[in-house]
This record gives C-alpha cells, structure tokens and sequence, in this order.
C-alpha cells in the first residue's frame, strides 16, 4: 500500500493500545483497527491512491526541496518505481542536491507515470469490499433486531 510520508505508528505501540493490526507491509503496519461501540478502522497507507499518485506527491516534495521550502531531499518511494527509473531518480537526486534550483525539476523524466504501477490495487479492491460487506452486516443485524 502506498504511503506518501513516514508517519508510522509502531506496531508494539497500536498493539499496547489495544488496536490489532490488520494490514503490514515493508513501510510498516498500513492498517489497524478497534472495536469500541462500532469498528474503527485505521490506515497509515492510501489504499485508494492511483498509480501515479505517489509519483505526483514525489515530485511535489523534490519541487519543494528544490525551492527550499524543505531543507531535506524526500527519500524515493520504496518499491515504486522499476530500476532503470529507480536509477535515473538518483542521478536526478544528486544533480538537485549539487545544483538547488527549480530549473532541476526539468529532469524529471515526461513519461514517467508510464513506469509506474499500481500493484495494490487487488488488495485495496479486497479490503473495502470486506468493509463494506461488514458495514452492511452490520445494517442488516441492527434492522432485524428492531
């Protein structure tokens, strides 16, 4: 699941808290959740971002380095993008780093959107059907009670 920032809340923290984690992947847990008077479910990821979303965001913080309204460079997205682009970023990386001006930006390859995927999109399809499904459960157990 794509995460467009490092915001994580560690895993021992949410469980200590007593939320269960429900979804994790390589940038951490993406989705947990508790049960209090309904389900509440929360997510540290963006399941329904569209492929080029994260690449946008991306850019948007390197044009933010670039105009020094951040003092860091932001890290590339982990697993996003192939390597040849993954490759090509980092050449773009040190370029802006040697040379910080907007005018850097123009590297950015053009058909970049074109290299990117979303690989989780079956997944993010599953988890809100389940939810859904659940909610509608839910309806159906409160309606029949009254």
């Amino acid at each position: 699941m794509p995460h467009s920032r490092c915001n994580d809340l560690p895993e021992d923290a949410l469980i200590a808290s007593g939320y269960r984690v429900v979804l994790r992947s390589a940038a951490g847990v993406d989705a947990f959740a508790r049960r209090r008077k309904s389900l509440f479910v929360f997510f540290q990821g963006h399941p329904e971002y569209e492929a080029d979303t994260l690449l946008l965001e991306y850019r948007r913080d390197v044009k933010r380095f670039l105009l020094r309204e951040r003092e860091t460079y932001p890290p590339m997205p982990h697993g996003y993008f192939d390597e040849e682009t993954a490759g090509a970023l980092a050449v773009i990386e040190q370029r802006a780093r040697a040379d910080r001006c907007e005018e850097r930006l123009a590297d950015f390859p053009a058909d970049l959107a074109a290299t990117v995927r979303d690989t989780w999109r079956p997944a993010a399809a599953f988890m809100y059907r389940n939810w859904l499904r659940y909610l509608c459960m839910q309806k159906e157990q409160r309606l029949s009670a009254t």
